[in-house]
């Protein structure tokens, strides 16, 4: 007897041969038996007993059956404690992620809580973002303990854990939409050994600890080791910290995955050292003889102005480093962003790239009344131009003087003038300059909205995003306030690279 009979549809099944017509009958949530349809059968049904006492029967005619997908980058294990159903993963038919990357991770907690985004309902409670918002590589840290109370209030969940043990339990307790494979972050595991004095190199003793903590994580399910060493605090662990943690998880024949290296700590500009940083990761899979990963890889040289040329020349000697990894016997792969438009989050709203100002004012659209009294436009032109935004964080803030092309980084989806939709500021601009041609278009529509544009080599899809529930990403009301906002790519990432292979 099956449970599900999925009838009609077109399989794929992943391993390369052509689609064929099928029922595909599921008993114990597992597929039992699949039934071709042959072509003058295509409107017959299955008239086994085993189609006859299916309980469910989804019409799947005309539409695909496939295995559920693996997205390879993935940060639910931030989120799903809070969005356990993943209605944005499976929504796209992933139905397994592989997450934890970047360092980043929520065990071990036993002592400190480091910030990853999803859980700013509950931080906030404890300690107020920075003016401007968060800076992703800086460290927001509280005690464990201050969050859990937080934590419930604002989700109405637990947060009960502290070893990556007790986290794992508490998921397969609560349970999950989809399935997650793991890797442990480094960043909780050196925090938890080294406290709030992380930006030198460990001692002895913390070297131990965090080998401890990896060799837990990995008894309770973790499959290996992330990196984020353009984090803090892992962007301050030396070739002897990461060599000793790769050894670890190479004895367990697991794999390291690493953000790796790409840019000057006090810098709010584009990468400048990609490939200085996929060189070192190379050589610590070299010398560690861990499999290695390359997380979201991009293009190792930096060029200003872009050239389309002279860029994708720029990803062929990019790839060839890692080709030339390969052949020395290096056990490494790599996935990549295909999309232009990136981000976990964005600020919607293109005053977002005005905060600070915003909030002094008391919202949008009292900054966009104040813009036209006095010297107040004057001065904020003077701060941005000379390199001192007020905003700190790396979201809210641009730095004409540090990045000429910012203006080309966002794109104008909403405006009172249509005439700007689909522009990028420069674009619309023509030829005017572009931040004051940008506080015009303010002064004007205090609701103007943009989205962010990253330029990354198309390969192995990621979609480097937290699970996200519909209305957070998908809906956008103006409000008095900037408001960060869940990105897009969390809920249609795949479904986009599925159009763009089949029908673009």
């Amino acid at each position: 007897m099956a449970e599900l009979l999925i009838k009609g549809g077109m399989v794929i099944d992943g391993t390369g041969n052509a689609g064929y017509e099928a029922d595909v009958f599921v008993k114990d949530g597992k597929i039992a038996k699949i039934v071709k349809i042959a072509k003058n059968e295509k409107n017959k049904t299955d008239q086994s007993d085993f189609a006859a006492a299916a309980v469910q029967v989804l019409d799947a005619r005309g539409k695909l059956v496939t295995p559920g997908f693996i997205n390879m980058h993935s940060h639910s294990d931030c989120s799903v404690a809070m969005y356990p159903e993943m209605e944005s993963t499976l929504g796209q038919g992933i139905t397994t992620e592989f997450a934890g990357h970047c360092g980043l991770g929520v065990a071990p907690v036993d002592k400190y809580w480091l910030y990853m985004f999803p859980e700013k309902r509950a931080f906030s409670r404890v300690i107020p973002e920075p003016i401007g918002g968060i800076n992703p590589y800086d460290a927001y840290v509280v005690p464990t303990d201050c969050l859990r109370k937080p934590f419930e209030e604002a989700y109405g969940e637990t947060l009960d854990w502290s070893t990556y043990g007790e986290f794992t339990d508490h998921m397969r307790k609560r349970g999950m939409g989809a399935n997650l494979v793991l890797v442990a972050g480094h960043a909780q595991m050196r925090l938890q050994a080294m406290g709030l004095d992380y930006m030198r190199d460990a001692t002895e003793k913390e070297l131990q600890a965090m080998e401890a903590s990896l060799n837990d994580a990995m008894d309770h399910g973790a499959i290996g080791l992330s990196l984020g060493l353009d984090y803090e605090p892992g962007m301050f662990a030396g070739e002897e910290e990461l060599l000793r943690l790769m050894k670890v998880v190479a004895e367990r024949d697991g794999i390291v995955t690493a953000h790796t290296r790409s840019r000057d700590h006090a810098y709010y500009g584009h990468s400048q050292n990609f490939l200085d940083g996929l060189k070192e990761f190379i050589e610590l899979g070299k010398k560690s003889g861990a499999r290695i990963h390359v997380s979201h890889i991009q293009n190792g040289y930096h060029m200003e102005p872009e050239d389309d040329n002279l860029t994708a020349m720029a990803v062929e000697r990019t790839l060839e480093v890692l080709e030339a990894a390969r052949k020395e016997g290096v056990r490494v792969t790599w996935d990549v962003i295909p999309k232009y438009a990136f981000g976990p989050f964005h600020y919607p709203m293109a005053a977002g790239m005005f905060q600070p100002y915003v909030e002094q004012c008391g919202g949008c659209q009292e900054f966009s009344k104040k813009l036209a009294i006095g010297t107040y436009r004057q001065n904020i032109e003077k701060e941005i131009r000379s390199g001192n935004h007020a905003s700190r964080g790396i979201f809210t803030r641009f730095n004409p003087k540090n990045d000429p092309n910012w203006d080309t980084a966002k794109v104008i989806t909403r405006c009172s003038d249509e005439t700007m939709v689909g522009k990028t500021i420069r674009e619309a601009a023509a030829g005017k300059e572009s931040l004051s041609f940008l506080l015009d278009l303010l002064e004007k529509d205090p609701y103007v909205a943009v989205i962010p544009l990253g330029r990354r080599p198309i390969s192995t899809p990621d979609r480097d995003a937290f699970v996200a529930k519909e209305e957070l990403p998908s809906g956008w009301i103006p409000g008095p306030f900037v408001m960060m906002q869940l990105f897009q790519r969390g809920i249609c990432r795949w479904s986009a690279v599925l159009r763009q292979l089949t029908r673009e």
